[in-house]
């Protein structure tokens, strides 16, 4: 194998014969080039990595007798609006934040809700929040501080419901930023970790169901819920959603392989069919039943 500059030597050679003033530069540009792709070759190659080695085990060993219930939020999964909607229905209900891990203790006491979204709706989500309020979330506001609220905004979608072919396109080229390729997985496991302790499952593509069976499974062990309060809480709460067209608007074949590729072991964990599927065949019901 040849060095850079051994494979470079040539091409400066014959550009020097042709044009002695602009051979610097044009192997500089090649160079940089080269650098640009060895550069994507090893952020592929490590996210290859980390989707084929990790496996997300969602069984535990059913437990029984808690009249506590705990909501672990995840980001961009209508956490904001179940918290809400919660409070006023469970009276014994605590919340932990976006990036806090629930312990096996915590589960030993409290009947946890795990909140959980398919990807390829995630990553729509997370781009419109981007779009509408960049210095609301956490994500778009990392990109807005490095770099500049100028080239920050270019990046990102130009009016709601961001739909036009050239946020479209915006959202495809997001996508695949270093930034952006596999955080559904990360922040996955930053919020529960590949072993979580979570007893049932809400799915934002269907949230209203899974909630309800969530709750129902919660009352078995003893909870108590208000299906009153509850009702009137989901007409009054607001949610932190962001204005978007539907899923499926956004992604072509090539990039709904890549998500796949790129957070693969969330689909194999909860059964999404497909992206921008709604249907999670692993939420709803109480870890220790039949899905």
């Amino acid at each position: 194998s040849q060095s850079n500059s051994d494979l470079f030597g040539p091409i400066r050679d014959a550009v020097a014969a042709a044009d002695a003033t602009g051979a610097d530069a044009i192997v500089a540009d090649l160079k940089s080039l080269l650098e640009n792709c060895e550069a994507t070759a090893k952020a592929k190659r490590q996210e290859a990595s980390v989707a084929k080695t990790a496996k997300i085990t969602l069984d535990r060993l059913a437990l029984t007798n808690r009249s506590k219930l705990l909501l672990k939020h995840y980001p961009k999964s209508g956490g904001t609006y179940l918290e809400a909607v919660l409070s006023e229905a469970v009276s014994k209900e605590q919340s932990r934040k976006e990036f806090e891990l629930v312990t096996a203790q915590d589960r030993a006491s409290r009947f946890v809700i795990g909140e959980i979204r398919e990807p390829c709706s995630y990553y729509v989500s997370l781009f419109a929040f981007g779009s509408s309020r960049p210095h609301s979330g956490d994500f778009a506001r990392k990109e807005y501080k490095a770099l500049g609220s100028k080239e920050a905004a270019k990046i990102y979608g130009t009016k709601p419901p961001y739909n036009s072919k050239k946020d479209v396109d915006r959202f495809r080229a997001w996508a695949q930023r270093d930034e952006v390729r596999g955080v559904v997985l990360e922040r996955f496991l930053q919020s529960y970790s590949l072993d979580p302790n979570v007893d049932c499952w809400v799915n934002t593509g269907d949230l209203s169901a899974t909630l309800q069976a969530c709750l129902l499974a919660f009352e078995a062990q003893g909870g108590r819920v208000d299906w009153n309060e509850l009702e009137a809480a989901k007409d009054a709460a607001k949610g932190n959603s962001s204005p978007h067209a539907p899923c499926g608007t956004y992604y072509d074949a090539r990039l709904a392989e890549q998500v796949r590729r790129w957070d693969g072991p969330v689909y194999e964990a909860f059964g999404f069919a497909e992206c921008c599927a709604t249907s999670c065949p692993r939420c709803g019901a109480a870890i220790g039943s039949a899905p």
